[in-house]
């Protein structure tokens, strides 16, 4: 769940949520395809598919991990007019901090395009050893 904001000639504030799979392909580097649908009213709905990499900057055994992700995708807008399509990318960070051995709380944010910025926090289970 989070908030995301879209660079037009007005405020145009979005309710988030969606859903990721980090895919570890180093100790340290994951790829992360994701998809987030965004409500901004009934004339106002936006769908993000995404695929992101990811680069953890502490050690995964740890209670927080912090970590930097970009991403590029595609991102579909939908009015009841019209419905148009764009390419997005974004860059940002985050951390992920273990609330059990297993459960955490990613609170993140991002800077990119269309959306400019979005704020988000996840939940997950890491299969940690």
């Amino acid at each position: 769940m989070g908030f995301a904001n879209f660079l037009d000639e007005s405020y145009q504030g979005h309710v988030t949520a969606g859903g990721s799979v980090r895919a570890y392909f180093s100790r340290r580097g994951a790829i992360e395809p994701e998809v987030t649908y965004m409500y901004g009213s009934a004339r106002d709905k936006d769908v993000l598919l995404q695929m992101n990499v990811s680069r953890d900057l502490g050690k995964a055994t740890g209670r927080a991990v912090p970590f930097l992700i970009v991403g590029a995708g595609r991102l579909w807008h939908f009015d009841p007019l019209f419905t148009i399509s764009t390419w997005t990318g974004g860059f940002g960070g985050g951390a992920r901090v273990f609330v059990t051995e297993r459960f955490f709380i990613a609170p993140e944010a991002r800077l990119g395009t269309e959306p400019i910025v979005r704020f988000q926090v996840g939940l997950g289970w890491a299969n940690r050893r």
